[in-house]
């Protein structure tokens, strides 16, 4: 198994050399950064074909049918490059059961099952953010997704 976790730039993320006389132009740094990992994911996935392999981390874009974070062109960037490296989200509006979260999620889970093999989704666990008494614990919701990688086609 190979497990890539990410944090992709968020809208006015400044990036790593950030000119403080500039205006942060929007999302700029999530598509040079998402064209850069993209590349690693499909190196990584010819380089361990046999291997479950899977991204996963704040990809800040949600990739529900209902708009709730990011825009169409990084949504779109960000699916190509998933489709790009064989990827399955197993976090966007296809594959989430519906209702399990309030929001669409920004943090998704993506995998690749090995050559010859097929992911079946087993179980699902969505968490808003809260606790009971607590209150917002954090902005983001959670969700975690079992697989089985299966032989198939």
């Amino acid at each position: 198994m190979v497990v890539y976790g990410t944090v992709l730039p968020w809208h006015t993320d400044p990036g790593p050399m950030p000119d403080p006389a500039a205006p942060l132009p929007n999302w700029s740094e999530f598509m040079r950064v998402t064209s850069l990992q993209g590349a690693v994911w499909r190196a990584l996935r010819e380089e361990n074909p046999g291997s479950v392999f899977i991204v996963a981390g704040d990809l800040n874009q949600s990739l529900g049918a209902k708009h709730y974070y990011g825009t169409t062109a990084g949504r779109q960037l960000l699916r190509d490059s998933l489709k790009q490296a064989d990827l399955t989200c197993f976090t966007d509006d296809e594959h989430l059961p519906q209702g399990l979260l309030q929001h669409p999620p920004i943090d998704h889970i993506c995998a690749a099952a090995p050559v010859g093999h097929v992911l079946e989704r087993v179980d699902w666990v969505g968490w808003e953010g809260t606790w009971e008494g607590a209150g917002r614990l954090s902005d983001h919701s959670a969700v975690a997704v079992t697989l089985r990688s299966v032989p198939g086609v």
